[in-house]
C-alpha cells in the first residue's frame, strides 16, 4: 500500500593518522571516522515497499492522509519529500608527517582536523507559513479588487455629493451661470475632480470584471509562481575542546606528548545558511457574470471614456442627464460584487500548490592555538557542507489543513469540478 519511508546512506570520512614508534614493530593507527549521512524521506509504493514498515517519526499524519487518498487528485499526484545531502568534508592540512624532537615517534599520513568538526542539524523552515503567505499574495485578485473598488466608492466621504440628484442639481446650477461658471473655482473644480474620480472607477471596474470573467470560465485555470532568496544567516561561536585538534585520541597520551608543544582548547566555528524558497500553484474558480450584464458594463465604460476624453462643461453634462446609466452601473457592480465575494472566500480551489525550500549550510571550524615541537601548522581549518531540499504540498483549500475538516460546502465545490466524490473523498488519478 505504500507510505512514508526514510532511506539512509552513510559514507564514513576517514581522518587519517598513523604512528611509527621505534619500540613497536608495526605502525599504530590513531585516526578516526566522521559519518557522512544523507537521507531521503518521502512517499514510496509498489512491491518493493509493501512489506516494509513506514517511518513512524513525525510523519504519521501525512502517511494517513496519503493512505486515505486525501492528497491525490486528478490534477495533482505528487508527494512531499525531505532530502538531506551531506558532502565529503575537507581539511586544510592533509597527509602530514610530524616528528618528535627525540626521534622515537613519527606521525605519518596524518590529517589535522579541528576537534568537534562535524555536521550540525540543518535549521528548520516553516514552509506552511510561507505557503500560506504565497497563497495570500498570488490568489486571483479580481474578486478582491472588485470588493476594493466598491468599498472605496462607498467609504469616500466626498462621494455623497455625487449622488444622482445632487449631480443633476449641480449641473443645473453651473449651467445657469453661463460662461461665468468658471469663476466659481472652488465649486466647479472640486465637482469635476470628484466626477473624474468616479468615471475612473467605472473604467477600472470594467477592466477588473473583464479579467475576473475571463479567469472564471469553466476549465480556465490561473497559474502563479514566486521565488524568494532569504538573506544569508551567518553565526559565529567558540567551542571548547581539549585538545583543539585531533579529537580525544589522535594526539593524547604518550604519542601526543612526544610531538605536541601546545594543545590548545579553542575551536572557532562559523556557519553560513542560505535559503531559497519557491512556490508554484494552479487556481481554479467558476463564475458567470452574464452576457447582458457584461454588455452593460462595456457600455458604461464607453460613456465614462467619452466623458474623460472631452472638455467637460455644464452644457455637456446637461446633455447626459438624467444620468440613469450611472445608477445602473452602481446596481450591476453591487450584484457582481456579491458573487465575487462568495467566490473569493468559498469558491476558489487550489488544483495544486507546492512550496520547496533549498537550504545550504556551510560550516568552517578553525584552530590557531595548536602547535607541535618540530612542525608549525598555523591556522588549522575544516569545511563541512550540506544541503536540504524540502517540498510540501497544499490541500485544495490551503497548506497545513486536514481534509477531514472541510465543510460540506467545500466538498460540494470539489465534487463539482471533479476533485471529489459525494462520499467526501478526493479522487485519485
Amino acid at each position: 500500500m505504500g507510505g512514508i519511508f526514510t532511506q539512509k546512506k552513510v559514507i564514513p570520512y576517514s581522518v587519517r593518522g598513523t604512528v611509527n614508534w621505534t619500540a613497536l614493530p608495526t605502525p599504530f593507527p590513531v585516526g578516526y571516522e566522521i559519518p557522512v549521512e544523507s537521507t531521503i524521506t518521502g512517499y514510496r509504493s509498489g512491491p518493493k515497499w509493501d512489506s516494509k514498515v513506514p517511518t513512524g517519526t513525525g510523519e504519521e499524519v501525512l502517511t494517513q492522509a496519503i493512505a486515505g487518498n486525501h492528497f491525490l487528485t486528478p490534477f495533482d499526484n505528487g508527494h512531499e519529500v525531505d532530502i538531506v545531502t551531506r558532502y565529503k568534508p575537507t581539511t586544510s592540512h592533509q597527509g602530514k608527517t610530524i616528528r618528535s624532537s627525540f626521534g622515537d615517534v613519527t606521525y605519518v599520513q596524518t590529517d589535522l582536523m579541528p576537534s568537534g568538526s562535524g555536521y550540525d542539524p540543518i535549521p528548520e523552515t516553516d514552509l506552511v507559513y510561507y505557503g500560506t503567505e504565497f497563497i495570500s499574495q498570488t490568489r486571483p485578485r479580481s474578486a478582491v479588487e472588485l470588493s476594493s473598488i466598491f468599498a472605496q466608492l462607498l467609504s469616500d466621504q466626498e462621494l455623497p455629493d455625487l449622488k444622482l440628484k445632487l449631480i443633476f442639481d449641480k449641473v443645473s446650477f453651473f449651467r445657469s451661470l453661463g460662461p461665468a461658471f468658471l469663476n466659481f473655482e472652488f465649486g466647479w473644480k472640486p465637482f469635476i475632480s470628484d466626477l473624474h474620480s468616479l468615471l475612473q472607477q467605472v473604467l477600472l471596474s470594467y477592466q477588473t470584471i473583464q479579467q475576473y470573467s475571463k479567469d472564471g470560465q469553466p476549465g480556465k485555470t490561473v497559474r502563479r509562481s514566486r521565488t524568494i532568496n532569504l538573506p544569508t544567516e551567518i553565526t559565529e561561536s567558540i567551542d571548547i575542546h581539549a585538545p583543539s585538534v585531533g579529537g580525544s585520541n589522535m594526539f593524547t597520551g604518550f604519542f601526543g606528548s612526544r610531538v605536541v608543544q601546545a594543545y590548545g582548547n579553542t575551536v572557532h566555528k562559523t556557519t553560513a545558511v542560505d535559503k531559497s524558497i519557491r512556490f508554484s500553484a494552479e487556481y481554479a474558480y467558476t463564475v458567470d457574470v452574464g452576457k447582458d450584464v457584461f454588455s452593460r458594463m462595456h457600455a458604461y465604460a464607453q460613456k465614462a471614456t467619452a466623458l474623460l476624453d472631452i472638455r467637460v462643461t455644464p452644457e455637456v453634462l446637461w446633455e447626459l442627464t438624467p444620468w440613469t446609466w450611472l445608477a445602473d452601473w452602481f446596481a450591476d457592480v453591487g450584484s457582481i460584487l456579491g458573487n465575487a465575494s462568495a467566490v473569493a472566500y468559498d469558491g476558489l480551489v487550489i488544483k495544486y500548490a507546492y512550496v520547496t525550500c533549498n537550504t545550504s549550510v556551510a560550516t568552517i571550524f578553525s584552530v590557531d592555538d595548536f602547535d607541535f615541537f618540530e612542525y608549525h601548522p598555523g591556522t588549522i581549518s575544516s569545511y563541512f557542507s550540506q544541503r536540504r531540499y524540502q517540498r510540501i504540498k497544499a490541500t485544495p483549500f490551503g497548506f497545513g489543513l486536514n481534509p477531514d475538516t472541510f465543510s460540506p460546502e467545500q466538498w460540494s465545490i470539489l465534487a463539482a469540478i471533479g476533485m471529489a466524490d459525494n462520499a467526501q473523498n478526493l479522487h485519485g488519478r
